[in-house]
């Protein structure tokens, strides 16, 4: 693993612009999470997010490609849950692994915590452990509501757990992603759900991640047929643009995703 620099390394212009530096690699393309990069992935409950964080789980600690559409680089990933219970969970992972093609990925881990918050130093001490302990290129966090202390619309808990994170990014390299939901008052009809900003309930959010997908309900959506659309609204790190927006629809007897 590449050592980081010191603290504010200063360099000349001239240093700089003769550095020796390879392609910034990614784990995710076309561009979409960098090594030591950020994600978010939102949207309204029951829209299969957990899901996706699943999808993503597994597709990168295989080298397979994420959706069936997005390819990746085989990477360790740590996917750290804090909606259920750790028995409930498992329901899910078992399913999901019976129905997934060859062998079943060794570099793939999980943790379950509803309690573990991040935008404390005791919290962010307990991640560092399992990162100096497990090694992850990339941390899956599901979901944002449940690991920070406050509102996810309180500036100061959200940077703390910003910074917390930003801090391993740059010592160890990690990447994020996290999984978040609208603010519950969002369900009105007349609340702009284009204003992404709102939707998180922090601009310090909005700034740190480099990519941020909104999945949302497509128009064909029923209870019995889920049909979701995935929207890039943020892909900071690409040189190509932002990818086509995309149908996905779930499977409740495979609980897997399939483009549509």
């Amino acid at each position: 693993m590449n050592q980081p620099p010191p603290p504010l390394n200063v360099r000349s212009l001239h240093e700089l612009l003769n550095m020796q530096v390879p392609d910034i690699p990614f784990i995710v393309e076309p561009q979409l999470i960098a090594v030591g990069g950020s994600m978010f992935v939102f949207g309204d409950q029951e829209l299969w997010k957990s899901w996706i964080a699943i999808e993503l789980a597994f597709a990168v600690s295989t080298g397979t490609n994420w959706l069936g559409l997005y390819p990746t680089k085989k990477k360790r990933v740590l996917l750290i849950q804090t909606e259920q219970v750790e028995l409930q969970y498992r329901k899910r992972i078992v399913k999901f692994a019976a129905n997934i093609n060859g062998n079943k990925p060794t570099d793939l881990f999980f943790a379950t915590d509803l309690s573990i918050k991040f935008d404390n130093a005791f919290g962010l001490g307990i991640l560092e452990a399992r990162i100096q302990e497990y090694h992850p290129d990339l941390i899956i966090i599901d979901n944002l509501y449940h690991t920070i202390t406050g509102a996810v619309a309180d500036e100061a808990a959200v940077k703390h757990f910003i910074d917390g994170l930003g801090a391993f990014q740059q010592k160890y390299q990690t990447a994020f992603c996290i999984i978040h939901h609208p603010r519950k008052d969002q369900n009105s009809d007349n609340f702009d759900k284009s204003d992404i900003q709102n939707l998180y309930g922090s601009g310090t959010l909005l700034w740190w991640a480099d990519t941020i997908a909104h999945v949302t309900k497509h128009p064909s959506f029923t209870d019995i047929r889920p049909m979701m659309q995935l929207e890039f609204q943020k892909v900071k790190n690409s040189e190509m643009g932002r990818p086509e927006p995309i149908r996905l629809r779930g499977d409740f007897e495979t609980v897997r995703l399939t483009l549509h």
